[in-house]
C-alpha cells in the first residue's frame, strides 16, 4: 500500500536529510526489482552493506530511501532520504505501522515442526470465509516478517504470519513487530537444541508467542498432548488457552475422533466440544501430525465466529521438498527433504509406511539432521532404532553422521525383520546405487533429512540419469 513521507518519519523516528517525493508507491529491500516510486530500504549482512546498492536502486525507479547515520552517502536533491539510528529497526517499525493502521486479524504461528504445513493449513481454512494474506516461503525471521506486513493491504481480513527461530528472544522480537492477535505453537522438539541445549529451553522460546498473547488477554492454541506446553501454560488463565487433542479429551476444545485413507487421500472427523457436533476433513498432506496441525488451525474458527460446515477442505499443493509427489519412470518419490529433526524424521517414516496405496517396494532415504550439535550421535542412533521397529525392503542412509542410524538399526533388528541397510557417505554414491538397483522396478521411495544434507540433489541425478 501507499505510505507517505510523514508517515516513515513518524514510524521510524527518522530525520528528513533531502526531500522530494512525499508518499510511496511500495517499500522494498531489494534493489534489483525496484519499480518506480518505491522506497528503498538498504538492510546490510555479515558480507555486504545494503547502503552500496542505493544508487542503483534509485536508476531502477527508487525515489526515496532510508540513510543509516555514520554513513557517507552521496545526496541527490531529487531524491528523498530519511536518516534513521538503524536500517533494520526502521524496517520493522515500519511494517507494525502498517499493521496497526490496516489493522487485520493477525495469526502467528510457531513450533519446533511443522510451521509452514500449519501456515498453509491456515490459509486453505481461513480463505473460505475471507481474504487472507500469508507468510510466502519461508519468509520468517526478522526481515522476512515485516516483509509481510508490508505486503497486505486494506482488503486483507486475515494475515498469517509464520515464525522462525534460532535462539531465545527471537519469537518475542517477531510477535512485537506483527503484534498478533492469536497464536499457534505446533509443538516442541529437538530443532534448536544444538543453540538450546534441552527442550524444556526450546519450549520457553517457543512460548515466547504465548507470552505476548497472554498478557494482552489474548488467546493461544496448542496441542494438549505437549508436555512442554502444558507444563508453561499450568499458570495461565485456562480461558485464554485452546487445546487440542488427537483422542477423546473433554478439555480440548477439538479433538480426532477417526482417521482414514480413500483414493490416496487422508480424511480425518473431529469433535467440536462446544457444539457437540462431528465434522469431517479432507487434506492433501498425510500423518497423525498433519492432522493435529489441521486441528489447531480448525480451532481458529472458535474464535473468529466460525460455523463448521459438516466437510471441510484443507488440500492445498504440496510444496517443493514437503510430501512432494515426484514420478520418475518406475519410482514413486515422496520428497519430504526440504528440512528436518527427529521429531518429523519418526512423523514422515511412519506415515509412508502405513500409506496404503503403496504396494509397490518401500525404500526409505535418510540423510543426516544438523544443528544437533553434542546430540547428533545420540537422535541418529535413536532413529535407527525406530526405523528397525518396521519392515519394509531397504534403508539408505545417506552422509557421515548417519553412520549412527544404521548402528542402531543394526542393533536393535530383529531376525524376523528382513529390512536391508545401505550406507553411503556422500549423496553422489547414493544416486549411483538407487539407480544401480532400482532403474527397473516399481519402487515407492521416502526421502527425508536436514536442509544441509540436500537430498534433492540424488533426486535430480535421478532424473537425469535414469
Amino acid at each position: 500500500m501507499r505510505i507517505s513521507l510523514e508517515e516513515l518519519v513518524n514510524a521510524t523516528s527518522g530525520k528528513i536529510i533531502s526531500k522530494n517525493d512525499i508518499e510511496f508507491s511500495n517499500i522494498s529491500t531489494d534493489s534489483r526489482n525496484i519499480k518506480k516510486g518505491d522506497f528503498f530500504v538498504p538492510l546490510s549482512g555479515e558480507k555486504f552493506n545494503g547502503h552500496n546498492f542505493i544508487e542503483k536502486a534509485f536508476i531502477n525507479g527508487a525515489t526515496g530511501c532510508f540513510i543509516e547515520k555514520n554513513e557517507k552517502i552521496e545526496i541527490q536533491k531529487d531524491k528523498t532520504y530519511i536518516e534513521v539510528e538503524n536500517v533494520l529497526k526502521a524496517y520493522q517499525n515500519t511494517a507494525t505501522f502498517i499493521r496497526e493502521k490496516l489493522n487485520p486479524f493477525v495469526i502467528g504461528i510457531t513450533g519446533s515442526s511443522g510451521k509452514t504445513s500449519t501456515k498453509e493449513l491456515a490459509y486453505a481454512f481461513l480463505k473460505q470465509f475471507s481474504h487472507v494474506y500469508k507468510t510466502e516461503a519461508n519468509f520468517n525471521n526478522e526481515i522476512g516478517v515485516p516483509k509481510t506486513l508490508l505486503e497486505i493491504d486494506e482488503s486483507h481480513k486475515n494475515v498469517i504470519i509464520e515464525m522462525g527461530m534460532r535462539g531465545k528472544g527471537q519469537i518475542a522480537e517477531l510477535a512485537n513487530i506483527a503484534k498478533p492477535n492469536i497464536g499457534i505453537i505446533t509443538g516442541i522438539g529437538s530443532a534448536h537444541i544444538e543453540l538450546l541445549e534441552t527442550q524444556e529451553n526450546i519450549a520457553e522460546a517457543k512460548w515466547e508467542l504465548a507470552t505476548f498473547l497472554l498478557s494482552n488477554d489474548e488467546k493461544i492454541i496448542i496441542p494438549a498432548y505437549d508436555e512442554y506446553l502444558n507444563k508453561l501454560a499450568e499458570k495461565y488463565d485456562s480461558k485464554n488457552l485452546l487445546k487440542i487433542n488427537l483422542v477423546e479429551d473433554e478439555s480440548s476444545i477439538l479433538y480426532m475422533t477417526k482417521s482414514w485413507f480413500e483414493n490416496d487421500k487422508q480424511f480425518f472427523e473431529f469433535f467440536d466440544n462446544e457444539t457437540k457436533k462431528n465434522h469431517s476433513v479432507l487434506l492433501s498432506v498425510q500423518g497423525k501430525h498433519q492432522i493435529s496441525n489441521a486441528l489447531l488451525v480448525l480451532a481458529l474458527g472458535k474464535i473468529l465466529n466460525i460455523e463448521y460446515p459438516d466437510f471441510i477442505d484443507l488440500s492445498f499443493e504440496n510444496l517443493s521438498g514437503r510430501s512432494e509427489s515426484i514420478k520418475i519412470k518406475n519410482l514413486n518419490i515422496t520428497n519430504d527433504s526440504y528440512n528436518a529433526n527427529f521429531e518429523s524424521m519418526k512423523a514422515s517414516i511412519e506415515t509412508f509406511i502405513n500409506m496404503p496405496s503403496l504396494s509397490n517396494k518401500k525404500i526409505i532415504v535418510l540423510g543426516e539432521m544438523k544443528e544437533l550439535g553434542n546430540y547428533s550421535e545420540k537422535y541418529h542412533y535413536e532413529l535407527g532404532l525406530f526405523c528397525s521397529s518396521f519392515n519394509f525392503d531397504e534403508l539408505i542412509v545417506v552422509g557421515n553422521n548417519a553412520i549412527n542410524i544404521k548402528k542402531g538399526f543394526e542393533t536393535s533388528k530383529s531376525e524376523s525383520n528382513k529390512t536391508k541397510i545401505f550406507f553411503s557417505a556422500n549423496n553422489l554414491d547414493a544416486s549411483k546405487y538407487i539407480i544401480e538397483k532400482y532403474s527397473n522396478k516399481k519402487v515407492d521411495i521416502l526421502f527425508k533429512g536436514s536442509r544441509g544434507a540436500k537430498l534433492e540433489e540424488i533426486i535430480d541425478f535421478i532424473k537425469t540419469n535414469i
